[in-house]
């Protein structure tokens, strides 16, 4: 009787059905037709009527974040056909839990890809396919090997950006430890890979790179048509995130011997308010990233940026950056971990990773954070007329001022400084920002300081680095207020999402080898 059907009308039945299936994965109503005779599987088959799915990638996808990356879609509907049979050929393979499948790599970045772009329908089908359970058996099952390290790499990435919240409240204590074991060695791993993007010479300054040093393993994804080489991500920020949250969930002892309150503090140090304060903080950070202003899928534009400047090709149309203007200014708090000097000195050859977590030496950290700006004297941002004067041969002017996550001016103190030579001489720098345009930022320096509450308890210190445009690494040097004996500290990571901020933490300039780093957390205050 179907057949009988004039083809407008079988249409109509089709798209029907397939509207009805709203679990997530492949419509089985949809299949369930084509099974019902050869001619309907030739009439519905994706070689043949590439404008179904065409149309059912439109309903049961999110496309808000692939436009905004892409400039624009392309309209052939056989490459929408494309995507949709990979889409749903990876979440089954995840949802069957073929754990050594060939193809698992690939199924598990088209699941980092749908993740990126999620805005509420992509999650849908990543549940269905259980990912969260998916990633949690396979982590457990331990490293894999050098064969399969990039798979377990990428699962621990995944975990770190999918119901990770879930995730930590379902672990047992037992299972707790065994995550932190097994991340462990990957915590002084790789922590970025250089693009490969010729944005200028090899003179210019920090925001031109000039060759890759990337040693990941370089993958070809397919993405509505086209190929686009991708490095797998660095596991070591999300190692060092997910690493800290777990450490975060058990609390940081308070002592008896301390004062209850700030106010009857004497002197310097933590009080029981201070721990209390920070441990509450710790139960926060776990929390997925939430914003009434931004998308989900718009946080992880910054993230999606590393994976694809990775490359010297990139996508025609591509509009994201490595580094959002403004992600770094506000304030943040977090976890610092270092290794127990006991076990390091014990043995001749240090532990590859922090080490047990009961010999680690846990310590809170916060900082307020500004982001200040040097621009090209031809843009159009430039508004410090001085800057125009051609008599005015005089320093470049430093620009202070603290943005917040819309790139807003919050306060403005613009001065000269004859003392800041990081800007080239061409380079000015605006006292006023209106209509922020990031494309004509040439160099972004960060300044901050800890606030005065947290640096009464755990010790006050300031804060001065640059962010390396190119890929978003951030460089901070961080010195002892009122101590110039101390050797500074420098911290070196990367932003993760919209408010995480992670990496690794040296003592001493850069250049030297200490006998032991350690690893840091930091969450942005959304108040």
């Amino acid at each position: 009787m179907l057949l009988s059907l004039p083809p407008e009308t079988i249409e109509k039945v089709v798209a029907f059905v397939a509207s009805q299936e709203i679990v997530g994965g492949p419509p089985p109503g949809l299949f369930a037709l084509m099974l019902t005779c050869r001619y309907m599987h030739y009439l519905l088959s994706p070689e043949h009527n590439p404008g179904r799915f065409y149309r059912l990638f439109h309903d049961r996808f999110d496309l808000a974040a692939p436009q905004r990356r892409a400039h624009c879609l392309p309209s052939n509907p056989v490459m929408f056909s494309t995507e949709a049979r990979q889409r749903f050929a990876s979440l089954k393979l995840i949802r069957a839990r073929r754990f050594n499948h060939p193809e698992m790599l690939r199924s598990l970045l088209v699941a980092y890809v749908m993740i990126s772009e999620d805005d509420g329908t992509n999650g849908m089908h990543l549940r269905w396919a259980g990912l969260r359970e998916f990633l949690q058996t396979y982590l457990m099952r331990g490293d894999p090997g050098p064969d399969l390290n990039d798979v377990w790499s990428l699962a621990a990435i995944l975990q770190t950006q999918w119901s990770f919240s879930d995730s930590l409240r379902s672990e047992s204590e037992d299972e707790r430890d065994t995550m932190l074991s097994l991340l462990d060695p990957h915590l002084f791993g790789q922590l970025h890979n250089k693009p490969v993007l010729h944005h200028g010479s090899c003179s210019s300054s920090s925001s031109s790179p000039c060759m890759s040093e990337a040693s990941s393993r370089k993958l070809a994804i397919s993405q509505f048509g086209h190929s686009i080489d991708v490095n797998t991500p660095a596991i070591a920020p999300y190692a060092i995130l997910s690493f800290v949250l777990r450490v975060e969930r058990y609390k940081l002892a308070n002592p008896q011997n301390v004062p209850s309150a700030r106010s009857e503090r004497l002197g310097f140090g933590p009080t029981k308010e201070d721990f209390d304060q920070y441990n509450a903080a710790c139960q926060t950070h776990a929390v997925s990233d939430s914003s009434p202003i931004q998308s989900t899928s718009s946080q992880n534009d910054v993230d999606w940026a590393r994976l694809i400047y990775m490359n010297a090709t990139l996508p025609s149309g591509t509009t994201v950056r490595p580094f959002r203007i403004g992600a770094l200014a506000g304030s943040w708090d977090g976890t610092l971990l270092l290794p127990s000097l006991h076990p390091v000195q014990s043995d001749s050859d240090p532990p590859r990773g922090l080490g047990p977590v009961e010999y680690l030496s846990r310590q809170p950290i916060a900082l307020e954070l500004h982001e200040h700006y040097s621009y090209s004297p031809l843009s159009p941002n430039v508004c410090c007329k001085q800057a125009f004067e051609a008599e005015y041969v005089g320093p470049p002017v430093l620009c202070e001022c603290a943005l917040n996550l819309h790139g807003q001016c919050l306060e403005n103190d613009a001065r000269l400084s004859s003392r800041d030579t990081s800007c080239p001489a061409s380079v000015y720098t605006c006292d006023c920002i209106h209509e922020l345009n990031e494309s004509a930022v040439t160099d972004i320096s960060v300044t901050g300081v800890t606030p005065p509450d947290f640096g009464a308890a755990w010790g006050a210190y300031r804060f001065k680095g640059r962010v390396r445009i190119s890929d978003g690494l951030i460089v901070l040097r961080r010195d002892p207020i009122g101590s110039s004996a101390a050797s500074p500290a420098w911290l070196f990571g990367y932003v993760l999402g919209s408010r995480q901020l992670v990496g690794r933490w040296h003592v001493g300039s850069p250049g030297t080898e200490t006998p032991w780093e350690g690893v840091f957390g930091l969450w942005k205050s959304v108040t």
